[in-house]
């Protein structure tokens, strides 16, 4: 299973947001994180960490490059295209849902987010990745 010391990178463009987020990660027993406003901060973040980030979490719409512009970004990058990367969002559009999964998303998170969708969401995902090993 996915390790609970994690480092973890939160993104959103509300604050309020990025706080229920990570109330549902530490409930889980999640507690190391980074937080951004947004993608283009988010990317700053990944390209100056010193240790890599083991879990993003983003908001589909926000300004200055939103999550599918980051996810893009992140799948591009040699150093960070295996980072699971989860798209949290209130768009339920099947056709933007498989256009994000074409892009690489790990998993799409609709809000509002609590702790029990995201433990299933995770244990999903790292099933999928326990078993392909």
């Amino acid at each position: 299973m996915f390790s609970k010391n994690a480092k973890i990178l939160v993104v959103d463009d509300i604050i309020s947001m990025r706080k229920q987020v990570i109330w549902a990660l530490h409930s889980q027993g999640f507690n190391t994180f980074m937080e951004a406003a947004h993608g283009q901060k988010a990317w700053e973040m990944l390209l100056q960490a010193d240790a890599p980030f083991d879990l993003i979490i983003s908001d589909w719409h926000m300004p200055m490059l939103s999550g599918l512009e980051f996810l893009k970004m992140v799948r591009s990058h040699p150093e960070f295209k295996d980072i699971p990367f989860f798209l949290v969002t209130a768009e339920n559009d099947p056709a933007l849902i498989r256009l994000a999964h074409e892009e690489g998303v790990s998993g799409y998170i609709l809000k509002p987010v609590d702790s029990e969708s995201l433990e299933k969401i995770f244990q999903k995902h790292f099933q999928k990745i326990h078993s392909a090993v």
